[in-house]
C-alpha cells in the first residue's frame, strides 16, 4: 500500500484531495459488505468480515478458516444472487479467504500485550478481599487462582 502525506489528504484541490476519495472507497466497500451479508444465510453472514471487488472477482474474508470453508459451499448460491444486483451483476467468481498470517500474528501480539498489562495493587487487594469473603468453594478457588495470577503479573 502506498503512503499518502496527511497534507495531500486534506488539501482540497481540483482533484478533490485524497481524503474524500478514501472516504468514498470505504463507504462503497462497507455497502458491498452489507449487501453480501444480506445475500448469505444468517448463520454465515456474521462470519463475513470484509469484501472487495477486483474486476469480476469478489473476495470475501471470513473470520476463520473454518468459516471460509463453510462459505465456499455457498459459492453458487451467492453467485446466483449477485446477478440480481447492479453493483455485483458483473461478478463471475468468488474467492473466500481468511486474514493473512501477518494480520493474525499482529492480532496475537496485541492480545499478548493486553494480557501482560500492569496490574495495580488495588486490583490485587480487591480480589484478595473477595477470596476471604466468598463462601462458595469453587468460586473461592477461582478467585484465589486469579489473585495468584495478578500477583505474578505485578512482578
Amino acid at each position: 500500500m502506498r503512503s499518502i502525506r496527511l497534507k495531500d489528504m486534506l488539501v482540497q484541490s481540483k482533484r478533490r484531495g485524497e481524503l474524500p476519495r478514501l472516504i468514498d472507497a470505504i463507504t462503497k466497500q462497507n455497502a458491498t459488505l452489507q449487501l453480501v451479508r444480506a445475500l448469505l444465510p444468517a448463520q454465515y453472514a456474521s462470519h463475513c468480515i470484509s469484501v472487495s471487488v477486483d474486476g469480476n472477482q469478489l473476495s470475501v474474508v471470513a473470520d476463520s478458516s473454518v468459516w471460509a470453508n463453510r462459505l465456499r459451499f455457498e459459492t453458487n448460491h451467492l453467485l446466483a444472487k449477485c446477478g440480481n444486483f447492479d453493483e455485483l451483476a458483473h461478478i463471475e467468481s468468488i474467492r473466500f479467504r481468511t486474514k493473512s498470517k501477518r494480520e493474525l500474528e499482529s492480532k496475537h501480539a496485541e492480545s499478548e500485550r493486553r494480557n501482560h498489562a500492569a496490574v495495580s495493587t488495588d486490583a490485587i487487594d480487591a480480589v484478595s478481599q473477595a477470596v476471604e469473603s466468598v463462601e462458595h468453594p469453587s468460586l473461592r478457588l477461582a478467585l484465589a487462582d486469579l489473585q495468584r495470577t495478578l500477583e505474578r503479573r505485578k512482578h
